[in-house]
């Protein structure tokens, strides 16, 4: 029912179900429940209101700081990567000069170059 009337404003409270109801929905799906204007149930419910308000400003900090633990291993996490590469092209420049140096020292090249 609440669907329907989504756009009907919302002018009172039904405790037992605990939400906001319209004048229709208040006369005719709540006539027999303990239905109060909006702002007596709002003001009923402000410790609770507040008290969650501060556990999600809590949970937003708490979020903020992994998000920032998530940058700082980001960035930690693309250094050593390139840490990784630059070592593994080194490495393989090595291993390229070690071949030339070998290559260059060996007597069966020295022979073949005769033969050809």
């Amino acid at each position: 029912m609440f669907n329907r009337l989504v756009l009907r404003a919302c002018r009172f409270y039904c405790e037992p179900c605990e939400q906001c109801v319209c004048v229709l929905c208040a006369l005719h799906g709540h006539n027999d429940h303990d239905v109060s204007s909006l702002a007596d149930g709002l003001e009923r419910h402000r410790a609770t209101f507040d008290a969650l308000l501060d556990d999600c400003r809590t949970r937003v900090d708490i979020i903020r700081q992994q998000l920032a633990l998530a940058d700082a291993f980001k960035t930690s996490l693309s250094a050593a990567e390139d840490h990784i590469r630059h070592a593994a092209i080194d490495a393989i420049a090595g291993v390229r000069q070690r071949e030339r140096e070998l290559l260059q020292g060996s007597p069966w090249l020295t022979c073949m170059h005769y033969v050809n």
